[in-house]
């Protein structure tokens, strides 16, 4: 289990737009930022990015000009700030080193930061914290803490919720599919997807090896639906997708 990562579930994160020309063959920073916890989306180009702003605001924007004439995509910067419904969005730009023209650029066409290359990932998630936490805490789209099926797994999300008592809702979106699963001071308490309810929608989720999760803190819980321990279910869980079949609602042993 990455520790690190872990211990960043206890923080808020929030959803990024990279615009970013190697976006199709997958942005330099994404890695980072997706296992510093945050939800990543990529476009390759100014016009892809304005259409991204309007249909899906992110929290913050990642406009990288360390590789291409920075011409449209300070226009973009400005496009973002002039137009009141995206304003608030906090953009960072990534400029060339000694690239102080460049820099000065995007800062006034309305940048609230402008890093020169190289960029430590860790200095750039610091920088992306200072912008964009306040305003990831106060918007309700994303729930709470996020992340990634590919960066945690499953099994290992629900042993440090466990092992730290957590009294949480976890939402789970793949695709066009939805789950949630309620845990109480560490306990699994009722798990839904689809029409399916209970420990097999446990176990259908315990399935999914990609898609993107969230956390919020819950003290209300809708009527239980499932007894046994989170590591019952868990072991249980391992069991199935080794024989490849499912129990019947209600059949899992303790450990």
């Amino acid at each position: 289990m990455d520790e690190q990562y872990v211990a960043k579930l206890g923080r808020p994160a929030g959803e990024i737009l990279v615009v970013d020309s190697a976006a199709i063959v997958g942005s330099p920073f994404e890695g980072g930022l997706r296992r510093a916890g945050y939800v990543v989306h990529c476009v390759s180009s100014p016009d892809m990015a304005v259409d991204a702003v309007v249909h899906n605001p992110p929290d913050l924007i990642l406009i990288n000009a360390s590789s291409q004439s920075s011409g449209d995509l300070v226009n973009l910067c400005r496009t973002i700030k002039q137009n009141p419904a995206s304003s608030s969005i906090p953009c960072i730009a990534i400029v060339k080193p000694r690239a102080d023209s460049e820099a000065a650029d995007f800062l006034r066409a309305g940048a609230d930061d402008a890093i020169m290359m190289p960029v430590d990932n860790d200095l750039l998630c610091l920088k992306i914290e200072k912008h964009a936490v306040a305003s990831a805490r106060a918007d309700t789209k994303t729930g709470g803490v996020t992340g990634s099926l590919s960066d945690l797994s499953f099994s290992d999300l629900f042993q440090v919720l466990s092992a730290s008592c957590r009294s949480v809702e976890i939402s789970f979106r793949r695709g066009s599919e939805e789950g949630r699963i309620y845990m109480q001071q560490g306990n699994v308490v009722h798990a839904v997807v689809g029409d399916i309810t209970g420990e097999q929608a446990f176990f259908r989720l315990m399935q999914w090896r990609d898609g993107q999760f969230s956390l919020k803190e819950c003290s209300e819980f809708p009527e239980q639906t499932i007894s046994a321990s989170t590591m019952s279910l868990l072991m249980e869980g391992a069991r199935l997708a080794d024989e490849g079949s499912e129990p019947q609602q209600g059949q899992t042993q303790e450990a």
